[in-house]
């Protein structure tokens, strides 16, 4: 398993692949649609729930605290414990 960090996270690498794919896309269609008072809620089962949770931490991190809240199911472990715990708790 390749570990890679990205904005301070510890990733699987084929997952941060698969987000940085469809990251513009989304990122453009949020940037066009956000206010002051939106409230984002992201989710992912299996194989897209990592990169739901990777968009959640981003949209946290440049928008403020709270901004994103995310729903996961069935996610495999593609972050290390310290990126999780720090990061999502």
């Amino acid at each position: 398993v390749k570990k890679v960090q990205y904005e301070g996270l510890v990733l699987h690498s084929g997952f941060l692949d698969f987000y940085l794919k469809t990251q513009e896309e989304v990122m453009n269609f949020i940037n066009s649609h956000i206010n002051k008072d939106t409230l984002i809620y992201t989710t992912g089962h299996s194989y897209g729930a990592i990169p739901s949770m990777i968009l959640a931490f981003i949209l946290n991190k440049h928008y403020g605290e709270r901004r994103a809240v995310n729903y996961t199911f069935g996610s495999p472990r593609g972050m290390d414990n310290c990126s999780g715990n720090k990061n999502f708790n």
